[in-house]
């Protein structure tokens, strides 16, 4: 995946934040790298596995009281 490895975006985006941070270097900064290439991948990947574990117990939930009822 492009955004793994030594040469991925993380890492990249690890290395433009250590020169910032390490000399206040603002030229080092990257907005394509640091929100598109990493912030949104990562975030993406975030919702997907906090939101879709969500939303199935939401649609499960019901159904198992609706059959809980039905058989007490």
């Amino acid at each position: 995946m492009k955004w793994q490895g030594q040469d991925g975006s993380i890492a990249r985006a690890l290395q433009t934040v250590k020169a910032f941070a390490s000399g206040w270097e603002w030229d080092k900064v990257d907005k394509q790298l640091l929100l598109q290439d990493c912030a949104l991948i990562i975030s993406s990947h975030l919702l997907i596995w906090c939101a879709v574990p969500t939303a199935a117990l939401a649609l499960v939930a019901p159904l198992i009281k609706a059959m809980g009822r039905q058989i007490g």
